[in-house]
């Protein structure tokens, strides 16, 4: 299941399949998340970034039950080279 675009979102796209979450975004330095915080009941996803809290926006409620606790998520984004920036992270539901 993939959620592309959703405008109060900072992550150009969600993919969540059996084998791997990911999320792509316009800035790399969201890459370098510690954390993916998910409120499973309101939606809220929020990284936690070298200390800070940082708010990336709402996924829509038909995709919030995807996240289960622990869950690796791989996060991308295009450095400003043109190379690929790919880091492994966990999703905490909160």
């Amino acid at each position: 299941m993939t959620a592309s675009v959703y405008p109060n979102l900072q992550a150009s796209d969600f993919t969540f399949l059996p084998h791997e979450y990911s999320m792509s975004f316009d800035d790399p330095n969201y890459v370098r998340a510690d954390k993916i915080l998910v409120d499973r009941q309101n939606g809220e996803v929020r990284i936690l970034l070298q200390g800070e809290i940082l708010p990336i926006g709402v996924i829509p409620e038909d995709l919030r039950d995807s996240f289960t606790e622990n869950r690796d998520i791989v996060l991308k984004s295009t450095n400003s080279d043109g190379t690929l920036l790919s880091l492994t992270s966990r999703v905490v539901l909160v």
